[in-house]
């Protein structure tokens, strides 16, 4: 084992992803709410795109692409917004994603930044396993990337000891973040959840604080 990866602490997040395939591909409806979910790339990294029926939670649409530039990027993620009926977004506001959040509301999106953070990391991720596991968020078996990157989003034990999950070696977790955004803002957070906990940051507006 000496200077190989260990992997023997280490197991599958995602045990039980069959019950949430559907064997179709949707499309649009008129007069159903959508929510849209947006990972942006950093560096190597892919922007994913993911669009879901609210009421359902299914998933209906997902694109993924890196190496174009940022306003190429945008006018992307507002064709598929203006395709998919305007839905609110949800984005990760970690580092970069915030000033390019900006650019989204200036574009007139309804924006909800979200931060993944080391702290609510694991229990967003246990989140979506469970959801997943018991039929509350689905999309097509059809997505082919997305079942390739839950398979191999794994346990790992750090080398301070704590346990945290990622895609293994050699695998990319774009298309996971951007499905565990997506499930977190279809999530209802309850009269009394704090909303901080799940990423969500606030702004104090005329009637209190509003979470956005």
């Amino acid at each position: 084992l000496y200077m190989g990866q260990w992997v023997d602490e280490e197991g599958s997040v995602f045990t039980n992803i069959e019950p949430a395939l559907i064997e179709y591909n949707p499309e649009y409806e008129e007069g159903k709410r959508y929510v849209m979910s947006v990972d942006f790339a950093i560096h190597e990294d892919f922007n994913v795109v993911i669009v879901a029926e609210e009421n359902s939670r299914t998933c209906v649409h997902m694109e993924r692409w890196n190496r174009t530039d940022p306003f190429v990027t945008y006018d992307r993620i507002e064709n598929i917004w203006e395709n998919w009926g305007r839905p609110y977004v949800i984005g990760d506001a970690q580092g970069m994603g915030e000033p390019m959040l900006a650019e989204l509301k200036h574009r007139g999106m309804r924006v909800r930044p979200f931060k993944l953070t080391a702290s609510n990391k694991m229990q967003v991720i246990q989140k979506l396993a469970g959801d997943l596991e018991h039929r509350r968020i689905m999309f097509p078996r059809t997505w082919k990337q997305l079942l390739s990157e839950l398979k191999a989003f794994v346990y790992h034990q750090t080398p301070s000891g704590l346990v945290t999950a990622q895609a293994a070696s050699g695998y990319n977790d774009d298309t996971v973040m951007a499905l565990a955004m997506l499930n977190q803002g279809v999530r209802p957070l309850g009269r009394n959840s704090n909303a901080s906990q799940y990423g969500w940051s606030s702004v104090k507006g005329q009637k209190g604080l509003i979470y956005v």
